[in-house]
């Protein structure tokens, strides 16, 4: 597993590679010296972090002896509820009874730094953390349910946390070493998706310092979603992490008018269970839950407690919880035992300055929550951008209707360009995962999906789709930067850059990459109705707002779900505050929902099995998902071309040549 200390230069090879402390990156570095005698750092915060964590247990007392019970919440994709689920797994498993009959003692740590959201789904997210002699104090859920989380350390909600990877590494260390969990059966470790720095620096610290009981991967049923449930594997056999099984969320939907079961993401590869044979490795599936808008509005409104009390809401969830609990309660028993700061000269800038000018417009698709479609909704929109008329060389004329304008020119150019790095799936919605990347003199070609639509992504470059990338910052950071320095676009008219949820190296590294060398016509933030996924937007907001970044606007996802039997409208993910449109007056800024759209199994199966092309040339298999994707393609050629004409006339003005 590669290895960068929080204090190393970007280009650091790693601790572990076979280069370390010997390229012209180490000189100067103050590993260098370690790092080429293979003589590894002793960290000394790690006795204290083991000290801190003996006090972590499930306490056997008739047995007379103690498991250590850490708990890594894992999920390759985002969105796939890996939050939700761990909240309420940490309800259920505080009203079970230990061996002594007395009720379990959980902590939830939350180490998703750029998004969290543990502490909204608790109810406690108006609360601080208070420190004495004995360190840090979780906030008391109840009397055996505690929550650690960043979000009791910063000022307001809506801050975005623009932290590259060596920061968010310094914070999660002072969580194991400083929070003072007393006396807990269980800690439940709730990390973003991926496998990044985060992953890294728990397990590392846990590893050396206590033991892992095992990780737990949550995953929906479609293939988009399993692939990265795949590199999750790969991850925890990489880094020796036992495997404690996969949860798959959101089988299905039972209708509440007509009981029609539905599943809302098509498996097209036999689901998690499919999956869980294919692999092998003992991997066993623990459970399988149904999507619940009743446990959904709860967690939203942060008092999904009384959820779990009222047996009669939903019968089957409280169901298939306990018997989750009570399997991973049984697994334990038998275990044996950065702040961005002021940016270089890049000596690239130039490079990608040059490359970036053939690259029209440059849009940044952003979503503060994993798994609320983001890179659905891109993908998607590339297609149908890619089928719309594009600009044949000359400004807009905004006195034409979109219709007139849109029926003189020829299609459009659109490029795709993935830099979620250790969770990509722009290859797989596009049906092309098993294509490669060719260099030429020119640069790297993207891949061809069709004449005019074209993707680049790290998953043309992995020998084996299942490998996980375990990367910190300033790998990734390497990798986006020889992607807008060295692939050879050709003259495109949009960019649509696909990032990971969040605000961390991906994020910072492509907006200052691009703004320094270019343009970026701005941001479309994805999200879903809920509170819950709204307040991750909040922080994209901000960090559009401190980065500069413009916002064209908001796209509310799976606003809705229409029941195929007897056409019930269904709000599978309530909003409890006036959904996206409620969010957008409430913080001005000029931000505006640019579309709303219903929850599709069809171009959801379609994009999991790479043919979405197909889906949007029949307009008949979704008429509403079509009309709403043209719509939102069409508001934001308009935006970008307005945008491009008040340009080119304020440079007239200022050059004293305009009208």
């Amino acid at each position: 597993m590669t290895d960068v200390p929080e204090n190393a230069p970007e280009s650091c090879p790693g601790t572990q590679s076979e280069k370390a402390g010997k390229t012209s990156a180490c000189a100067g570095c103050p590993n260098q010296k370690a790092c080429s005698t293979g003589v590894p750092q002793v960290d000394p915060d790690i006795d204290l972090i083991k000290e801190r964590m003996a006090f972590v247990r499930h306490k056997v007392r008739e047995q007379g002896c103690y498991d250590f019970n850490k708990i890594l919440v894992l999920s390759g994709k985002g969105g796939v509820g890996k939050s939700s689920v761990t909240t309420s797994l940490a309800y259920v498993m505080s009203n079970l009874a230990g061996n002594d009959g007395k009720p379990l003692n959980v902590g939830v740590l939350d180490i998703d730094i750029c998004g969290p959201s543990q502490a909204r789904m608790f109810g406690c997210e108006n609360e601080s953390v208070h420190s004495s002699e004995e360190g840090w104090a979780p906030v008391f859920v109840k009397d055996n349910l505690f929550v650690m989380s960043i979000s009791f350390l910063v000022e307001s909600r809506n801050d975005a946390i623009i932290w590259r990877g060596p920061r968010k590494n310094a914070l999660i260390k002072q969580f194991l070493r400083d929070v003072d969990w007393g006396n807990v059966d269980f800690l439940l470790i709730d990390t973003p998706p991926g496998t990044s720095d985060e992953h890294i620096s728990v397990v590392q610290l846990l590893l050396q310092s206590s033991q892992l009981d095992g990780a737990l991967i949550v995953t929906t049923p479609q293939e988009i979603s399993l692939l990265d449930v795949r590199k999750e594997v790969n991850f925890c056999i990489k880094t020796k992490v036992p495997v404690l099984g996969v949860i798959e969320n959101m089988a299905e939907f039972v209708c509440p008018n007509c009981s029609t079961h539905s599943q809302l993401f098509p498996s097209t590869t036999g689901g998690a269970l499919g999956m869980c044979k294919e692999l092998g490795e003992g991997l066993q599936l623990l459970a399988s839950l149904p999507l619940d808008p009743k446990l959904g509005k709860s967690l939203d409104m942060g008092n999904a407690g009384k959820f779990f009390e009222k047996l009669e809401d939903s019968v089957i969830v409280h169901k298939e919880f306990k018997k989750l609990a009570e399997t991973i309660l049984k697994k334990c028993e038998n275990e044996e035992a950065c702040s961005t700061g002021v940016p270089q000269i890049d000596p690239d800038i130039d490079l990608i300055k040059e490359r970036m000018a053939f690259v029209r417009h440059k849009i940044l698709v952003l979503s503060g929550k994993g798994g609320v479609g983001k890179s659905s909704v891109t993908t998607s929109l590339a297609y149908v951008m890619s089928n719309l008329s594009g600009n044949d060389g000359k400004p807009l004329n905004v006195c034409l209707t979109i219709y007139e304008f849109f029926s003189r020119l020829e299609k459009i150019l659109v490029g795709v360009l993935d830099i979620d790095i250790c969770g990509p799936s722009q290859a797989r919605m596009f049906g092309c995962e098993n294509e490669s990347v060719h260099s030429s003199e020119e640069g790297w070609a993207p891949v061809f999906v069709k004449d005019n639509l074209f993707v680049m992504s790290i998953s043309f470059l992995v020998e084996s789709r299942n490998d996980a990338i375990i990367w910190r910052g300033p790998r990734k950071n390497a990798l986006i930067k020889q992607f807008l320095r060295d692939v050879d676009w050709g003259n495109v008219d949009f960019l649509l850059i696909d990032t990971p949820p969040g605000t961390s190296d991906e994020h910072i590294s492509v907006v200052q990459l691009l703004l320094q060398s270019s343009q970026l016509d701005g941001a479309l933030i994805v999200t879903t109705p809920q509170e819950i996924s709204l307040l991750d937007v909040r922080k994209e907001v901000n960090f559009c707002i401190k980065t500069k970044v413009s916002i064209l606007g908001v796209i509310e996802n799976m606003a809705e779900f229409i029941c195929p039997n007897c056409s019930t409208h269904s709000q599978l993910f309530p909003s409890t505050t006036g959904g996206a449109l409620g969010m957008c007056k409430e913080l001005g800024e000029g931000l505006e929902v640019l579309a709303s759209l219903p929850l599709d199994p069809k171009l959801g199966k379609s994009l999991d099995m790479g043919n979405a092309g197909k889906f949007f040339e029949k307009l008949e298999d979704s008429v509403i998902v079509h009309k709403e994707f043209k719509k939102l393609a069409e508001t934001i050629l308009k935006k970008c071309k307005e945008e491009e004409v008040k340009e080119e006339n304020d440079r007239l003005e200022e050059n004293g040549t305009g009208n």
